[in-house]
């Protein structure tokens, strides 16, 4: 596990090999729900963005991956 500003992740490769077999054919979409989120999501894109980018350059995943962001009707804009 890499520890980045504060948040763990980890990438297991066997987790994104994919039936072609190789991973960076892999295209990752992260489904992210928002609830008054809207003064830590700058932040959170920019984390996730590095993230993918890294994952991306280390042939991990697909530069057609995608995070994608669900307003879930809270109060925030």
């Amino acid at each position: 596990m890499k520890k980045m500003q504060g948040i763990q992740h980890g990438v297991s490769p066997a987790v994104l090999h994919n039936r072609s077999g190789k991973m960076k054919d892999t295209k990752l979409y992260l489904v992210i729900p928002c609830y008054n989120e809207e003064e830590v999501l700058p932040e959170t894109a920019k984390r996730l963005n590095r993230l993918f980018d890294a994952m991306e350059a280390g042939d991990l995943i697909s530069g057609e991956s995608r995070i994608v962001f669900v307003d879930d009707r809270s109060r925030d804009r």
